[in-house]
């Protein structure tokens, strides 16, 4: 069973191992170590019994919030963790009064864009070669809450 939960220092070289598997640039661990003291940043794990297998960064100003990145391992994919860590989040968000949150997604992960979508997010725009490694243009996405 998959449980959620707030990520904490204990997690970090696990998530960085996943984001590593996944990303072509991926956050190091110390990118997660700075982003977890930030008072505006909340990183969510999925946990079984082997330890975390996903997990979703979400960055807050004001009344809004950005997706900073969503991994599942590969091999739990598939199984809906992605989008429970991220209804918890949006969860969190609508706590916390945020009354939107922006994500931006490759064009090319149907996926995740099928996912964004089904769980209420809005394509908005387009980041034309947002992304490098390999460079591709990246569909905002926005839900208001």
């Amino acid at each position: 069973m998959v449980k959620i939960e707030k990520m904490s220092e204990k997690h970090i070289a696990q998530v960085a191992e996943i984001e590593e598997s996944i990303f072509s640039v991926p956050w190091s661990q110390k990118a997660f170590k700075d982003s977890l003291e930030l008072d505006n940043t909340a990183f969510y794990v999925a946990i079984e019994e082997e330890g975390v297998i996903g997990y979703c960064g979400v960055y807050k100003v004001m009344n809004s919030a950005d997706i900073t990145n969503v991994a599942v391992k590969k091999d739990k994919r598939k199984k809906g963790v992605a989008k429970q860590l991220l209804k918890e989040a949006i969860k969190d968000a609508k706590s916390e009064q945020i009354k939107e949150i922006m994500l931006e997604v490759r064009e090319s992960n149907e996926a995740a864009i099928f996912l964004y979508k089904k769980i209420g997010f809005q394509s908005i725009t387009k980041r034309k070669k947002y992304y490098k490694h390999p460079v591709e243009d990246a569909i905002i996405m926005l839900l208001k809450i």
